[in-house]
């Protein structure tokens, strides 16, 4: 008889533990839809995910709080900001660069106009070349017209030096055009390296007079 009230004693002992910790294990889950009406549900529903919602124990103290989901204009809203803040980035590290490079505008300035100087000795000397080619030129076209007005054939070596002289001249003629378009590329790329230069410059110099002290009046 006394290990049959044991047994039945530590069985009701076993369910009483079980119910409690069944009682422990409740969640509520409470959320305020759209008209901000109050919703409890035992499991988290799809319109909770939505709106976010408190996970409450069983004398309803809020045990955790859980944000709504992301809406696909808060996912927009997220990505841009992350490519603005890596715009952002990249341009800082750009910026810590250029001030390795240049000094302050005017050093740009000066880097500018001492690469357009060098292609420039280039543009000169073809220039020159030019003038030699033709003059050259003029001088064999004469000897041929020699020929010509005596009615005696060309020499083929007369021909091939105009010749040579026409592509020669030809080529130094494309080769001024290639060199001032690399004088406008050297200008267009300082041109946005001077102005942000100007611009960091000017940020720094805001930022100086903002940061300094009060004058009394």
């Amino acid at each position: 008889m006394k290990r049959a009230l044991a047994t039945l004693a530590g069985l009701l002992l076993a369910v009483s533990a079980h119910a409690d910790d069944t009682e422990h294990s409740i969640r509520l889950f409470r959320y305020y839809d759209a008209d901000h009406k109050v919703h409890i549900d035992q499991q988290v529903s799809d319109d909770a995910l939505t709106y976010g919602y408190d996970e409450l124990d069983k004398q309803m103290n809020v045990m955790r709080s859980v944000a709504p989901r992301p809406t696909a204009k808060d996912l927009e809203r997220i990505k841009a900001e992350q490519v603005r803040r890596e715009q952002a980035e990249e341009q800082a590290r750009a910026d810590v660069q250029l001030k390795r490079l240049y000094s302050s505008p005017q050093d740009a300035e000066r880097t500018r106009d001492g690469q357009v100087d060098a292609i420039q000795l280039h543009i000169d000397f073809s220039n020159n070349s030019i003038v030699r080619l033709r003059s050259l030129r003029a001088q064999q076209a004469e000897i041929a017209a020699g020929y010509e007005r005596s009615g005696k054939p060309v020499p083929k070596d007369i021909q091939d030096s105009i010749q040579k002289y026409d592509a020669q001249i030809v080529a130094a003629q494309e080769d001024i055009k290639t060199r001032k378009a690399d004088q406008d590329d050297v200008r267009s790329q300082f041109a946005t390296i001077i102005q942000r230069l100007r611009d960091m410059q000017s940020g720094s110099s805001t930022d100086s007079a903002s940061s300094g002290p009060a004058t009394t009046p």
